[in-house]
């Protein structure tokens, strides 16, 4: 009498068929609203798009790992960050999308690098995916109305601001130029990063 499979890995082409739909979903284009979507904070409260939006004239998403060296050097540039454009209406959101670092992590890292902004857990991936986000450091810039309106690196390696200049440009109501550029970094769990221009 023949027996019948193990049923321990039913569940893996479903999980593998997630993976590999996150993992090629195209990104959101730049000017596109951003879908609705919801992560969570580190106290457990929910974080939802679109309404966390709303009061703030412009949001910067800057998605960020306890363990990526790239995402590490910029610990204190965005802190720094955060705290100048706060009183200007602009809000710096750190998300941590890899489903390998705990919400014990992530606060541990918090406090090493005193970062007072909001924090969120994303392991399913829901904010890279509504936000075209696939490598940390990466930053995504939506503006009052849910729009992207820049998405890429913090800082180039010349030492170019990028993220503060296209804070700088929605705050004024101006068109950010360049709107997307190319983050350098380590690859989100699940994602497969995709060319941006440069």
């Amino acid at each position: 009498m023949m027996e019948r499979p193990a049923r321990v890995g039913r569940g893996i082409p479903a999980v593998l068929a997630i993976l590999c739909l996150s993992a090629s979903a195209p990104r959101p284009p730049i000017g596109s609203v951003v879908s609705p979507t919801s992560a969570e904070a580190l106290d457990g409260a929910v974080f939802a798009l679109p309404d966390a939006l709303r009061g703030r004239s412009a949001t910067a998403f800057v998605f960020l790992s306890t363990i990526c060296p790239y995402s590490n050097a910029f610990n204190d540039r965005l802190r720094d960050l955060a705290a100048s454009f706060e009183a200007r209406g602009a809000s710096l959101v750190g998300v941590y999308p890899n489903r390998t670092e705990s919400a014990e992590e992530i606060g541990a890292h918090a406090r090493r690098f005193s970062h007072s902004f909001l924090l969120l857990r994303d392991p399913q991936g829901r904010l890279a995916l509504a936000l075209g986000a696939s490598r940390t450091p990466e930053a995504v810039v939506v503006d009052q109305a849910g729009r992207i309106r820049y998405r890429g690196r913090i800082e180039s390696k010349l030492g170019v601001p990028d993220l503060a200049r296209a804070l700088e440009s929605v705050l004024a109501a101006r068109e950010v130029r360049p709107a997307e550029t190319k983050a350098f970094g380590c690859s989100i769990d699940g994602f497969r990063d995709t060319e941006a221009p440069r």
